[in-house]
C-alpha cells in the first residue's frame, strides 16, 4: 500500500488483514483536506470487510475533500464485491 503522488495504493488484498491499517491511511489523506485517490489496479481479492472500510471512507470523504478511483474507473474485484453486497453506489467514488 505504497503512497505517491497523492494515489494510494491499495495492494493486492482489501480485506479484513489489512482494514485496520489502510483505515489509518485513509485517516490521514482526508486530514490533508485534499480529494484522494485510491489505486486498486493490483487488487486480487476483496472481502466484505473490505467493502464496508471503503464505504465508511466514502461518506467521510463526501463531506471532506472527496475521493475517485485512479483511472476513473472502479476496480474489476471491487465492483464484484459492492455487487455481491448491493452497494456498487456505495464505493464508486467522484470524479477528483
Amino acid at each position: 500500500m505504497a503512497e505517491a503522488s497523492g494515489v494510494i495504493n491499495l495492494g493486492e488484498q482489501l480485506d479484513i488483514t489489512i482494514v485496520s491499517e489502510l483505515k489509518q491511511k485513509l485517516s490521514s489523506a482526508l486530514a490533508d483536506e485534499q480529494p484522494v485517490v485510491l489505486d486498486g489496479s493490483t487488487l486480487e481479492r476483496v472481502d466484505t470487510a473490505g467493502v464496508q472500510m471503503l464505504m465508511a471512507f466514502s461518506r467521510a470523504a463526501a463531506e471532506g475533500p472527496g475521493w475517485g478511483w485512479h483511472g476513473g474507473e472502479v476496480p474489476d474485484k471491487v465492483d464484484s464485491a459492492a455487487r455481491y453486497l448491493g452497494v456498487v453506489e456505495e464505493v464508486r467514488g467522484d470524479s477528483v
